[in-house]
């Protein structure tokens, strides 16, 4: 496992987020990540690629979140975003080509070194199939809420 704490940036979550579908989500996640200049224009291209080829939807019982990310040539700094879509949209089950997820939470990641992305991978995954976390985040309503809650488990 490694060490989520130093991937997340308080100034990475945002709420009330509204998109039509996932590529639309991409589009709005690149858009402010690029502006923040965490990575490349080639970063929405990229995920869209990936999330045909490796989904990255994970129903968690009833929560369903979504953990995109892309190749480390697409991204300048090293970031877990977190965005709170408005109204859940659909991305396909991590493992299947057909089966899919709701997903309320969106954590983007972008992970420079490509030899420690499936490390990364799994300590996030670990992360979001607890229990008191998913519940923390559940109950978390504000940019600031959740903001808490990151800071909680990471300090």
């Amino acid at each position: 496992m490694v060490d989520l704490s130093s991937m997340f940036n308080k100034d990475l979550v945002f709420t009330d987020i509204k998109a039509d579908d996932k590529f639309d989500f991409f589009r709005i996640a690149s858009e402010k990540l690029v502006s923040l200049d965490y990575i490349e224009n080639s970063f929405e291209h990229a995920l869209i690629e990936r999330e045909k080829e490796y989904p990255t939807g994970l129903n968690l019982g009833d929560f369903g979140i979504a953990i995109p990310h892309t190749d480390s040539i697409h991204v300048k700094k090293q970031f877990i975003s977190v965005f709170k879509m408005t109204d859940a949209i659909k991305f396909t089950q991590m493992g299947t080509d057909d089966e899919e997820v709701e997903a309320k939470y969106i954590f983007v990641l972008g992970i420079k070194d490509p030899k420690s992305q499936v490390a990364y991978l799994a300590s996030l995954i670990s992360l979001l199939t607890n229990q008191q976390f998913l519940d923390a985040l559940s109950q978390a309503h504000t940019k600031g809420g959740i903001k808490e809650i990151l800071s909680r488990t990471f300090d």
